[in-house]
């Protein structure tokens, strides 16, 4: 029996397909959920805003908060620090504002919350203060959700109180109803809170969580693991099929109930491994990115999961949920291994268990956790693999009008259920004496030749070369996501301009353009207004150090005076363009922002998109060569007149087109978003009037240098594309290609990022 096992385990274990799946799950799986990240924090670097912090935001403040003496009064000095510093921020960005009613509402802020902002303005001016986001809106948000969460868990017998309370509210109206006494209402009641008075005395210890809850939240995970194990359950079935094994193995002593039950003890294993490997990568890439904080605490010090009813540490209920996964995702393998047994190709039992999950799925979502029809929300197997929610909270379910708990029904119905199957396997593999055996799948031949004349090879083979790759191998699919992607970036892109940038972009707006005596007159009146307050508060400070003034009125007076000097930096970098516009004979005022946002040279958001490319580009053009040669036809194509030069000439083509299409889309989502927030003007004129570009020459225009940047983007990406295919086509197997090229390129970006954040 045991070396049946063994060899079974090998012939899934010591395959390269076994192993290029989980690592093509994983790279998946973490560039979604790096993906994903990217997109609710807004796909950007410091300009953007989001309502979501970004994962090192958690990381910092779980790390300050440890050193904390008094976490209580951390977290509210914090929270009140930081709306304090938004206010200046606020009123400051209405004051930039030439609009009046800005300039109103920041007058009637001022006089409402004058003595919160004469506590803050000075730490805000001088930037005395630490934040753990971008920008103040980003961290006023991150800041409001941690204390939300801290106000909701600082007193965990305190919230446990509030239960009984309402719980002896609702008993003692029914218990003086007839109708309802010994009801199933009463009941649930009394059993709810007998479950949770064993609660009392658990200590808790607060931490942000955030890492837990990424865990949990994230759907992609599972869905990757349903499609490995589809794939495992369904090969050891087919391999032997395909080998006509089953009819030897049957005929041998041991060749039936043991060789089945070395089948289901391999999937299971094999199905349980795979759980945990890709959770297991995914907590590493979790707790790279936002760390592990408060791993051994109480489950019930994460808010997510205060109303767990058990004793669980946190890595004890992490390991626990994963273990109720796996047992749904052996369910799930078992459904399918039996389906393959009785099907003759693979499409009757991937069929079959797309069906089963999204049935699952569809019952899950219908149903509400709570009401009469909960049961239908827990008792099904979407339910088992997002377990957390199963052991994370207390749901009573009505079983013929008795309460039982959801996570002991959903616990039994698992055991049950994979008895069911495990049997249900054993007898079709031993009774039935002939199970249909493998039939290969019809393949289409579509003659696309038919729309072109005869006579027109090139047509004829760049058609079917097109067809190929953006058919059958999905190509098309690809860039149509992408494009549909950069719209969605482009829609939903936001953006925060400091009190400084919005005076600036203001004032370059007016100037743009030629100098002018009145553009002239302007710049010269702010100048003078804002020597006049450098004056007023030099005299103010000698003055002070004479003992001319005693030290409230100086500290008001130079708060007021520092007020006005707040947007003195904006107006310094307008001066410098003056001053350029002034000794340069042709030159023009020129808003710079929206150009630097465009090409990247703002920030560094341009590396999170450069990963996306790369990723989709390797993915499209590592099919390109190897298609034909996987399906067993490069020998003939080769064979052919035109099956060399010609066609290796347009799948070349056709790659390069690929990555035209990506950068096109690319570089129309920057324009537009770079003119919806800072606007792109006077294209025509010498990119010299840009800062930074002063040393180019004066005849080259603004536009004539976008577009040539735009080519040296196309360049880049077409060579890399050459270089995709090329080694696609050296290493022969489409899969090994992506999955080598993908693992390099997530290396390159992680050692980037690593030192980018250090």
């Amino acid at each position: 029996m045991i070396r049946i096992i063994i060899g079974e385990l090998r012939k899934v274990w010591q395959g390269k397909s076994f192993w290029i799946m989980i690592a093509i799950a994983i790279v998946i799986n973490l560039c979604y959920m790096q993906f994903s990240e990217q997109i609710s924090i807004g796909l950007s670097g410091e300009q953007e805003i989001s309502e979501e912090a970004p994962s090192f935001a958690y990381k910092n403040f779980d790390k300050q908060l440890a050193k904390a003496k008094d976490r209580c009064q951390f977290i509210e000095d914090y929270n009140t620090e930081i709306q304090g510093l938004l206010l200046v921020e606020q009123i400051q960005n209405y004051k930039a504002s030439d609009s009046e009613l800005a300039l109103k509402m920041a007058e009637g802020m001022l006089k409402e919350r004058k003595e919160e902002y004469n506590k803050y303005f000075s730490k805000w001016k001088n930037k005395e203060y630490h934040l753990y986001t971008d920008n103040l809106v980003t961290e006023s948000i991150f800041a409001e959700k941690i204390y939300k969460k801290y106000s909701l868990e600082k007193d965990y017998n305190a919230y446990l109180d509030e239960i009984f309370e309402q719980e002896e509210e609702k008993l003692g109206v029914s218990i003086f109803a007839d109708n309802v006494r010994d009801s199933f209402s009463e009941k649930m009641i009394r059993k709810t809170s007998e479950k949770y008075r064993g609660m009392k005395g658990t200590k808790t210890t607060f931490y942000s969580f955030q890492w837990l809850e990424k865990i949990s939240e994230n759907k992609m995970t599972d869905i990757l693991i349903v499609l490995v194990i589809f794939i495992i359950a369904m090969y050891l079935v087919f391999e032997d099929k395909k080998k006509n094994l089953f009819s030897i193995m049957k005929a041998t002593p041991c060749g039936r109930s043991r060789c089945i039950m070395a089948k289901l003890f391999t999937l299971a294993v094999s199905t349980v491994f795979v759980t945990f490997i890709i959770y297991l990568s995914m907590l590493i890439y979790i707790g790279c990115n936002f760390g592990l904080a408060g791993i051994h605490e109480s489950i019930q010090s994460a808010g997510a999961f205060i109303a767990c009813p058990y004793h669980f540490r946190v890595w004890q209920f992490l390991l626990i949920s994963i273990f109720m996964k796996g047992a749904a995702f052996v369910i799930i393998a078992l459904f399918i291994f039996l389906i393959s047994m009785l099907s003759a190709n693979y499409m009757i039992p991937f069929g079959a268990g797309m069906l089963l999950v999204m049935g699952n799925v569809l019952l899950y979502e219908m149903f509400a956790s709570v009401g009469k029809y909960n049961v239908f929300h827990y008792l099904n197997i979407w339910s088992f693999i997002k377990s957390e929610n199963l052991i994370g909270n207390y749901s009573l379910l009505n079983i013929v009008g008795i309460p039982v708990s959801s996570a002991f029904m959903a616990n039994f119905l698992i055991v049950m259920l994979l008895a069911v199957l495990i049997l249900a396997n054993i007898f079709v593999f031993v009774k039935v004496r002939q199970m249909p055996e493998y039939s290969k799948k019809i393949k289409l031949n579509i003659p696309i030749s038919r729309f072109y004349r005869r006579g027109k090879i090139s047509k004829k083979l760049i058609s079917y070369e097109a067809c190929k790759i953006y058919r059958i191998s999905g190509c098309a699919v690809m860039v149509v996501l992408f494009v549909l992607g950069m719209v969605f970036s482009s829609a939903k892109s936001s953006c925060y301009l400091s009190p400084n940038q919005e005076s600036y972009r203001i004032q370059m707006k007016a100037l743009e353009g030629k100098m002018t005596d009145e553009k002239e007159k302007i710049v010269l009146e702010k100048k003078q207004y804002y020597d006049d307050v450098l004056e007023q508060l030099k005299i103010l400070e000698e003055k002070y150090e004479e003992g001319k003034v005693a030290q409230e009125s100086y500290e008001n007076r130079k708060l007021s005076l520092e007020s006005k000097l707040a947007l003195y930096p904006a107006f310094l970098r307008v001066q410098e363009r003056y001053e350029y516009v002034k000794s340069h004979k042709n030159a023009r005022f020129v808003y710079e922002d929206g150009y630097n946002k465009m090409i990247g040279k703002m920030d560094d958001w341009y590396i999170d998109f450069t990963l996306i490319i790369a990723i989709v580009l390797v993915i499209m053009q590592s099919t390109i060569f190897t298609l034909d040669r996987e399906r067993g036809m490069e020998g003939l194509i080769r064979a052919t007149p035109k099956g060399r030069k010609n066609s290796s000439f347009y799948k070349v083509a056709i790659g390069i087109i690929n990555a035209a299409v990506l950068i096109f889309s690319f570089m129309c989502r920057n324009i537009y978003v770079a003119n919806k927030f800072y606007g792109l003007g006077l294209w025509s004129v010498s990119i010299s009037n840009l800062k930074g570009f002063e040393t180019l020459p004066e005849f080259l225009p603004i536009v004539l240098c976008i577009a040539l940047f735009g080519m040296v983007q196309l360049l880049i990406v077409t060579a890399f594309s050459v270089l995709v295919m090329f080694v696609s086509k050296k290493i022969g197997s489409a899969v090994w290609a992506i999955v080598i090229q993908l693992v390099v390129l997530v290396g390159i970006y992680v050692l980037y990022y690593s030192e980018h954040m250090t």
